[in-house]
């Protein structure tokens, strides 16, 4: 596949005592991966050159020539020689298909805009920057996404729509339409217009955990919302703050919550009657389904979790409290419901939404509550059901990893919280192998695969002060590869971002599965969708012939599209909890 030609010259010198010599552009970028947006001067910076053997593109053929240069953009000089390191011993990567070399250039930390050259086989990158901002405006579009899957709010700039299924304002029971409940606001989920308690945790939950890591960047950072300039709260926390307001709406009085809001498909959902049109013209009938355990559960992390954060803005005091308020009645629900902790309803074949699951996940919110709520409270029964429940595990189970700091910053509970630091940094200083592409996506994909690549990385952030020299030089290439990944260190070559040129990127993608083709067709800046996916589940035989990594069709022309390139809340903050951990760990070193 090729993905841009070049009609100009460039000429390449070198500096530092060498002779400068000019060199004609190259018209080919496809074998040189480099991420399009660049590199933070002090971070690990690796550029992939692949030689196609298997897959759409296995007719291309390329071997990298001893002639590897770093050029600047702006006179066209040489400033670096470098060197491609065979991957592998030459071994034909299963997971993309490819033949690889790495090349490390991280020693080169001078600002400034260059390209990747292959003199001798007029082979060339994309031009990429090296500077302290260099994701800044990447990490506003991303985060800028949340604003548009706001549901029951007129939106403005890109999306512009009006406030859409005010339905929600008396939004039905599944089972009883005699009984409504106010429920409109929160986010749509993904690439419908369907809203859940489970699904929302990922994404509530590493938006907090980005803030926590440096409450100082987030208080400037303004994202272009309503709220924007209009009070002195940080803008992720605006963000969030819509959807939590609608978690409490999901509520019941006794402390349990309900599962989902989704379209009634007999009545009017997106994809039958209005399909195709903005959420606004969505209009048909709402429901709710009824409470369940795994949603009460999610709720009850999410609101601990977000109290805890919010008790120190000054403007959030009370809503703080309120936050508390719903979590300790939701964790008495909990201690008095154990029998219901699993349950949550099946799929309706009456609504569009999916199932909602949260199961996989109970029993670390319940500890990360407990932790929080300790914090909140000072009740040491919640250290002693921490204690409890851990020392009990059989396995170490994902602890989210600010938590982990505050373990250690509250010197809780010393026994099990040791144990639960020394499982935290075992578990993860053994998840830092690189794949071929220095990501570290399995060579079998799923939905959701790009989610997987930037949440084990973000998880190694979190280790890096409690492991040796060697192991903190493998995190932070892991970490780094994974963002370089998603941003066009991949075997397509390809920005896993939409519309993202202005920003940098030459090849990022300019659709996104969505209910609405208008925004499929033309979506904003920085949604992620799910990325490859080799389990396609549509009757394309060579789409799911395809090596993993390349199992992704750019034009979107394959059914069922939203098996690749939906978008979905969980997998965006966790992008995004990525890109902040890499732009505050090396921003100012």
């Amino acid at each position: 596949m090729k993905f841009y030609r070049y009609t100009v010259a460039f000429f390449v010198s070198l500096i530092c005592g060498l002779t400068a010599k000019d060199v004609p552009l190259p018209e080919k970028i496809r074998f040189i991966k480099v991420d399009q947006f660049g590199y933070l001067p002090n971070m690990k910076k690796f550029a992939v050159l692949s030689n196609p053997k298997l897959g759409f593109n296995s007719q291309d053929e390329y071997q990298p020539s001893d002639e590897l240069y770093l050029v600047r953009v702006k006179d066209n000089k040489r400033v670096m020689d470098l060197d491609a390191q065979i991957w592998n011993k030459g071994a034909v990567d299963e997971a993309s298909g490819d033949q690889i070399w790495w090349m490390d250039f991280s020693a080169f930390k001078t600002v400034g805009s260059y390209y990747i050259l292959d003199k001798k086989n007029d082979v060339k990158s994309a031009e990429f920057k090296i500077s302290k901002s260099v994701y800044d405006e990447v990490l506003r579009s991303a985060l800028k996404t949340f604003y548009y899957q706001r549901c029951g709010i007129h939106k403005v700039g890109h999306m512009e729509d009006s406030a859409c299924h005010e339905q929600d304002r008396a939004c039905e029971a599944l089972d009883d339409p005699s009984t409504k409940r106010d429920l409109h606001g929160g986010w749509h989920d993904a690439g419908d217009y369907n809203k859940y308690v489970g699904y929302a945790s990922a994404a509530v939950q590493r938006l907090l955990n980005a803030y926590e890591t440096n409450p100082g960047f987030w208080r400037d950072f303004d994202l272009g919302i309503p709220e924007s300039n209009n009070n002195n709260i940080p803008d992720i926390l605006d963000e969030l703050k819509w959807e939590l307001d609608w978690l409490l709406k999901m509520q019941n009085p006794d402390g349990s919550f309900l599962h989902l809001v989704g379209s009634d498909k007999a009545k009017g959902a997106y994809y039958s009657l209005y399909t195709n049109k903005p959420a606004s013209k969505d209009l048909g009938t709402r429901k709710f389904q009824v409470a369940s355990g795994q949603a009460t559960v999610a709720a009850l992390s999410m609101l601990a979790h977000a109290a805890y954060v919010y008790k120190d803005i000054p403007e959030l005091k009370s809503y703080s409290k309120t936050l508390l308020s719903a979590s300790l009645k939701a964790w008495n629900w909990t201690l008095g419901n154990e029998a219901l902790i699993d349950f949550a309803p099946k799929t309706s074949p009456r609504l569009t939404s999916s199932h909602g699951y949260f199961k996989d996940n109970i029993k670390t919110a319940r500890l990360e509550a407990s932790i929080y709520l300790h914090l909140l409270t000072k009740d040491k029964n919640f250290l002693l059901y921490f204690k409890r429940e851990y020392m009990s595990l059989k396995h170490p189970i994902k602890i989210s990893p600010s938590l982990i700091d505050l373990i250690q910053q509250n010197s809780l509970e010393r026994k099990s919280s040791k144990k639960l630091l020394n499982d935290f940094v075992e578990y993860w200083q053994y998840q830092t192998s690189r794949n071929a592409y220095r990501d570290r996506l399995n060579k079998i994909t799923w939905w959701g695969s790009n989610q997987n690549v930037c949440d084990d990385a973000f998880h190694l952030v979190y280790i890096l002060d409690s492991v040796d020299k060697n192991k903190r030089q493998q995190c932070d290439e892991a970490i780094a590869g994974a963002l370089n990944y998603v941003h066009g260190v991949n075997p397509l070559g390809v920005v896993y971002l939409t519309n993202m040129g202005a920003m940098g990127a030459e090849h990022s993608l300019d659709r996104i599965y969505h209910g609405d083709s208008n925004l499929s067709l033309n979506p904003p800046s920085g949604y992620m969708p799910g990325g490859p996916n080799v389990n396609f589940t549509g009757k394309d035989m060579h789409f799911r012939k395809q090596p993993a990594q390349k199992a992704f069709d750019l034009k979107m022309k394959t059914q069922p599209t939203y098996e690749y390139f939906e978008g979905q809340l969980a997998l965006q903050a966790r992008y995004v909890a990525l890109l902040f951990a890499n732009i505050n760990l090396y921003r100012d070193k």
